[in-house]
């Protein structure tokens, strides 16, 4: 089994300062009063460790299908696999942005938030290897 977890640290790293990048350009997309509420740290934890895990995943479908003759490319899967995951909580990309805009101001908040972030990521890879175990 392909282990989903190979390219967190690139793509984490990657979907980081694609967030920090595009939070400028949406953060004026949305007034006050269409701020999305208040979503809870554990929610945003949930969602950034959904989102590693989307993109890792699509990271190696895109890779494992380029080494197909013929292959169509699969770049817009990325996109696609992030709106997937941000629609399932409810959310747009322009309130995600600005749900995250207190952590991108506040680097200590940002660090405890992506400390809860990968905690959720190694209780995930735990259960894959105990899987990975029991099914051997």
């Amino acid at each position: 089994m392909t282990n989903l977890f190979a390219g967190i640290h690139y793509s984490g790293f990657r979907s980081l300062i694609l967030m920090a990048a595009c939070f400028w350009q949406l953060a004026g997309c949305l007034d006050s009063e269409n701020r999305p509420e208040n979503v809870p740290d554990s929610t945003l934890a949930k969602i950034l460790a959904d989102l590693h895990v989307e993109s890792a995943t699509l990271q190696i479908e895109i890779s494992r299908d380029s080494l197909l003759p013929g292959a169509p490319a699969q770049e817009n899967n990325l996109t696609s696999g992030r709106d997937s995951v941000l629609t399932a909580y409810g959310l747009s990309e322009a309130e995600f942005m600005l749900a995250m805009e207190p952590y991108i101001k506040e680097p200590s908040r940002y660090v405890a938030l992506y400390n809860q972030v990968l905690d959720r990521l190694n209780q995930k890879r735990q259960r894959v290897g105990q899987a990975e175990l029991t099914s051997e």
